[in-house]
């Protein structure tokens, strides 16, 4: 039996949970997955597997949760409002507590799965061109710390990432040029872009003149 304490774990999740036993009846059904369903509390607590795979389309899942695999992803669709059906992702999870099998259920907006694979992607590949480039590229905010910095950058100041970011521009720009840092930022904000000179300070004291392409 599922403890009150799992029960309330489940539901402040705020996800479509159901939680199955061995044999694949509901035992718990969160309200989240009851809102999704279309289905009031106790009919939802009333299904077998059988029956919420057939809801969701999910095909050949046995209803045996014991030869379910640790885990199971697969798109599914629910009739949503005017006709019309929403997809969702939905995850099987199969889980031994050493006295039972427990089957979980987890259901997920798959439009909002997608946006987010393709948002990762993009970052992916932004980050890929950004270490890419030749020159030292840098990304700071309106104080001047930085909050991205490329691979030419580290290795031309002789610190790692992590490190970077840790630091600002009054970390590394050479002494004659450090007055000019906030006076150079309101320039670019008011300019929206601007070409600068000046000079960094590596980590083993090697003043390096620069030429900065900037833009806000």
């Amino acid at each position: 039996m599922l403890s009150p304490v799992c029960r309330a774990f489940v539901d402040a999740l705020g996800s479509p949970v159901c939680v199955l036993d061995a044999a694949g009846n509901a035992v718990h059904v969160s309200p989240a997955a009851c809102d999704t369903l279309g289905l009031g509390p106790a009919e939802a607590l009333g299904l077998r597997f059988d029956q919420l795979a057939m809801r969701l389309d999910l095909g050949d899942v046995p209803a045996d949760v014991t030869s379910w695999p640790p885990r199971t992803v697969a798109s599914a669709g629910v009739p949503g409002g005017l006709g019309r059906e929403s997809r969702v992702e939905v995850a099987l999870l199969r889980v031994d507590d050493g006295e039972t099998t427990w089957g979980i259920v987890v259901m997920g907006d798959a439009e909002a799965t997608e946006a987010q694979r393709r948002l990762q992607e993009s970052e992916r590949r932004f980050r890929a061109l950004f270490n890419a480039a030749r020159d030292a590229v840098f990304l700071h905010d309106l104080s001047g710390r930085f909050l991205e910095v490329n691979d030419a950058m580290c290795s031309r100041l002789g610190y790692n990432r992590q490190e970077l970011l840790e630091m600002s521009l009054a970390d590394i720009v050479a002494p004659q040029y450090a007055g000019l840092i906030s006076e150079r930022i309101g320039d670019l904000v008011a300019r929206g872009q601007a070409l600068f000179e000046s000079a960094h300070t590596a980590r083993d004291g090697a003043v390096i003149p620069v030429e900065l392409s900037c833009r806000a």
